[in-house]
């Protein structure tokens, strides 16, 4: 078997953005009303009101634990 080393391990996109979809999509289902227009109404409004909360992640992604609740990490390995 190859033997990889670790290079770096780090969070791409953090619970704040994970936050942000969950609003995002929720909103609109709970107040569509079973409305296909309501709800991608809701979805674009939502989409523009709830963006700027992603960008608390470039502040949350460097404390300690952070990968703990991120929803995307990487890995750099080196062969």
């Amino acid at each position: 078997t190859e033997k990889f080393e670790t290079v770096e391990i780090g969070t791409r996109s953090g619970i704040f953005s994970t936050i942000n979809v969950m609003l995002c999509y929720s909103i609109p289902a709970l107040f569509s009303f079973g409305s296909d227009t309501v709800y991608w109404l809701l979805l674009n409004l939502s989409l523009f009101l709830f963006f700027p909360i992603k960008f608390i992640d470039i502040i949350a992604n460097h404390l300690p634990f952070s990968t703990r609740t991120a929803s995307t990490l990487y890995i750099v390995v080196k062969k």
